[in-house]
């Protein structure tokens, strides 16, 4: 089960488009990481587990 926490860009100043294309803040203010596979921890070291349980790393 999702948290209901909310992941911001501000929350993750790591976090660029170019790392995840498909992710649009202004479409998407809640980040999944079925938004984007391809994000990794190491991408986003500000980004917590809590904040997305489904992160695998």
């Amino acid at each position: 089960m999702l948290l209901t926490v909310q992941t911001n860009v501000t929350d993750c100043p790591d976090l660029n488009v170019t790392d995840c294309p498909d992710l649009n803040v202004t479409d998407c203010p809640d980040l999944n990481v079925t938004d984007c596979p391809d994000l990794n921890v190491t991408d986003c070291p500000d980004l917590n587990v809590t904040d997305c349980p489904d992160q695998c790393y």
